[in-house]
């Protein structure tokens, strides 16, 4: 066990795409801090998003965002108020044709905390009843293939464009017929930062002797930080995508800058703007994911985060030359400060 977690150490540290999220982005605060003294606040950056509370830098409704956008382009999605009924949640869920399994969520949650795929009622009700917040309930979209797509427009240009493309390598084994789940997984890397989850979570899975060439997903929740492989897919981006994502995001009236989290049923369909469903859109705070990549270089990755905070950047003056009012850091600095403590993220950011 000491050399599993000394293993563990060394690959976390080795590996910037392990590293917790506050360490990681520590070089680019005096970048932000310049574009701050240029803009004249603090907190410039929740300019950039008019149409989303805070401009999306934290304590957003996702179900708040996802109502701009039309049915055809999202699952069916319903928000259970903390203190309501659970039983009318469900209900509801019967009325509005909802199928097993769903996706539940608080609706102001951050990086994938708490996110879980629910199978039956009790699993359900247990959750709701739980956890002081509001949660969203989503249908569970099962289409191959997920993507998170960075869009960004200037405010008062016709058209903006894809920044950023990852598509999703969810944390999965292969079975042999002789070995555990338990000793597939350690087989694999960015499984081994999810062992002591899974041992409470899934114990009896890990037990499991698949059958040679059966195929497990461990994990169906596709974040990072849940053991997801991010892939570079830039090479995706066109004019064609540019287009269809200027329609998208155009439904939403405030909205310049975030990411779109989704699945497709196909590439062909997703260039055409086809089977998209969108079932998040993060807002000031959106990583470009591709610069997880495992392929991808530290250097490279600043170079991008540097290039983004200066688009968000030039976005959030213009909105400010337009007449929106970032919030004042006397305001959001204790907002954020309470919103860490509420929602106990301090261990999963740090």
């Amino acid at each position: 066990m000491r050399f599993f977690r000394l293993k563990l150490f060394v690959t976390k540290w080795s590996h910037y795409e392990y590293w917790p999220w506050l360490f990681f982005y520590i070089p680019s605060i005096p970048v932000y801090l310049y574009y701050a003294i240029r803009s004249g606040y603090f907190f410039f950056t929740t300019a950039a998003n008019p149409g989303i509370e805070n401009g999306g830098l934290y304590g957003e409704s996702k179900m708040d965002i996802l109502n701009n956008f039309s049915d055809d382009y999202k699952p069916k999605t319903l928000i259970h108020k903390y203190g309501s009924s659970v039983q009318e949640t469900m209900n509801v869920l019967v009325a509005r044709g909802f199928e097993w399994p769903f996706i539940v969520k608080p609706d102001a949650g951050q990086r994938g905390l708490m996110v879980q795929k629910i199978y039956e009622p009790k699993a359900l009700e247990e959750i709701l009843q739980a956890n002081a917040y509001d949660f969203i309930i989503q249908e569970f979209i099962d289409y191959p293939l997920e993507f998170g797509v960075l869009y960004g427009r200037l405010p008062g240009h016709e058209h903006g464009s894809v920044r950023s493309i990852v598509s999703k390598g969810f944390l999965s084994v292969t079975g042999d017929g002789i070995h555990t789940v338990e000793h597939l997984l350690l087989q694999n890397k960015r499984a081994w930062f999810q062992m002591d989850r899974f041992k409470v979570e899934i114990p009896g899975l890990l037990k499991t002797v698949l059958s040679k060439g059966e195929i497990k997903i461990i994990e169906p929740i596709g974040n990072h930080c849940k053991g997801t492989e991010f892939i570079n897919s830039n090479d995706l981006i066109s004019e064609e995508l540019n287009r269809v994502f200027d329609k998208i995001s155009k439904q939403f009236n405030g909205f310049y800058y975030g990411r779109f989290d989704m699945k497709v049923r196909s590439i062909e369909e997703f260039k055409k703007g086809e089977t998209i469903k969108i079932f998040e859109l993060n807002g000031v705070t959106s990583d470009a994911g591709h610069i997880y990549d495992k392929d991808y270089t530290l250097i490279k990755a600043y170079k991008d985060i540097v290039k983004e905070m200066n688009f968000i950047y030039k976005i959030s003056v213009l909105n400010i030359k337009n007449g929106v009012k970032p919030i004042r850091a006397g305001f959001m600095i204790p907002f954020i400060f309470n919103y860490f403590k509420k929602q106990n993220y301090t261990e999963h950011f740090l």
